[in-house]
């Protein structure tokens, strides 16, 4: 999913982005071992504990990376 993430998000938009973050946010509290769903259970305090980024975030570094190569010539343009 991290490879494909700059040409699926060509356009600033992916399919379904809030259900890919309720993943994440599932996998974070699955790897803290923090089951219970209360208000006083941050999911970002979690993922900033596991050093975890959000996949937007992820996918905003991979399209200005891509774009970056792109206009120093050391990427293909040819996306598609």
């Amino acid at each position: 999913m991290e490879f494909a993430a700059p040409a699926l998000d060509l356009y600033g938009r992916v399919k379904n982005d809030n259900k890919l973050e309720m993943v994440q946010h599932c996998a974070a509290r699955f790897v803290k071992s923090d089951y219970r769903r209360r208000p006083t259970t941050s999911v970002s305090k979690l993922m900033h504990d596991l050093g975890w980024r959000t996949l937007s975030d992820g996918r905003k570094d991979a399209r200005l990376n891509l774009f970056g190569k792109a206009v120093c010539g050391r990427q293909s343009s040819n996306l598609g």
